[in-house]
């Protein structure tokens, strides 16, 4: 227990405070992302807040400049390690363990889900949207797919959007006709609208209404909220064409990717996380519909993400409040009388000529 201490005239006087030490501007530090793993980055910048904390601009060697953090020096302890061999070395064994039990996972997963006939490479191209909405939303008796309660039964979708998403599969698969590229209204342009009415419904609102049990979760999304926007357009733009994109859809993207460079393909999360390359991301470019067709089967996707399961419930929460947003705006964003277009007579014997290869 701190005591006051007394100076020779008897008067008593405050404990001498610590001294903070802040780091220096340049200084190369091992600093924790969201998925808890220690990455090497530089502190580019240091703030002094009203309240006397420093605040260290922190960038990740080899990232983007978007995903700079801005981290309080009264959370450097838990954040950084001091960059030396010995925990370079720490980071990366822990890296290798955090991939390998990923791996692991998904194996296990794959192996137990192919009893049912559902394998997780089965998720490369859209299914019929019937039972991939009961199937994600419901929850799965299927053992390989079986969630915890937690994200399994995470996601509700309103019919209105149910509706959407039925008809979207019989005209793009059945009548071919796809949506109009670019969209009216892109994930980005959709993504920033909702950012902008989370921050005025939180100014107006000291609760606002989330699944049950999730209350507490909710703030948490506010202070993450243009984090959560970020990974959620990221994820778009490297699932675009494995998971997202029914097959008649692919040769479209082709063209877009390597034909005209007008969109970016993204390989891996590399591509992410480096500078990016000359031209638009997939989520400025594609839409309302192709992000519902990524929604619906988050409770899916989420189980693959490494990152821990507090991170995974505000996402979650994140999810289920775009959702609704996207029920109540809907004619907003997308109007199927509008935003489909017949595919042309070459179009269509390219498809048939790449359906035989």
């Amino acid at each position: 227990m701190e005591t006051e201490a007394s100076s020779s005239d008897g008067s008593t006087t405050s404990p001498t405070l610590p001294v903070v030490v802040p780091y220096e501007v340049n200084s190369m530090i091992l600093c924790s992302h969201t998925d808890n793993l220690f990455y090497e980055a530089k502190i580019i910048a240091v703030k002094v807040q009203a309240n006397g904390d420093y605040v260290y601009t922190v960038h990740y060697q080899g990232w983007s400049k978007r995903y700079d953090e801005n981290i309080p020096h009264s959370r450097s302890a838990s954040r950084f390690r001091p960059f030396t061999p010995e925990n370079i070395e720490l980071a990366k064994i822990e890296m290798k363990e955090a991939k390998a039990r990923a791996a692991e996972l998904v194996k296990k997963r794959n192996h137990k889900s192919q009893k049912f006939g559902v394998g997780v490479q089965a998720y490369s191209t859209p299914r019929d949207v019937k039972p991939l909405i009961n199937h994600s939303f419901r929850g799965s008796s299927a053992e390989g797919l079986s969630r915890s309660p937690s994200t399994s039964e995470a996601v509700s979708v309103p019919e209105k959007l149910k509706a959407l998403l039925e008809n979207d599969h019989r005209l793009v698969e059945n009548e071919l006709k796809l949506p109009r590229l670019p969209c009216r209204s892109t994930v980005s342009k959709i993504m920033k609208e909702y950012v902008m009415h989370v921050r005025k419904l939180d100014a107006v609102c000291s609760e606002v209404k989330v699944h049950k049990g999730r209350a507490r979760y909710w703030k948490g999304v506010v202070a993450a909220l243009d984090e959560c926007a970020d990974n959620m357009k990221s994820f778009f733009d490297l699932v675009i064409a494995s998971d997202i994109l029914y097959p008649n859809e692919k040769l479209r993207h082709k063209d877009l990717t390597e034909g005209t460079s007008r969109v970016i393909h993204l390989y891996s999360i590399t591509d992410l996380l480096n500078e990016p390359k000359k031209g638009l991301r997939a989520s400025e470019y594609y839409g309302f519909i192709y992000l519902l067709r990524l929604l619906i089967r988050f409770p899916e996707m989420i189980e693959f993400m490494l990152c821990d399961s507090d991170s995974k419930e505000i996402l979650t929460v994140f999810v289920q409040s775009f959702v609704r947003y996207l029920g109540s705006n809907s004619e907003k964003f997308f109007d199927p009388e509008l935003d489909y277009e017949t595919v042309t007579e070459e179009y269509k014997l390219r498809i048939m000529q790449s359906s035989k290869i």
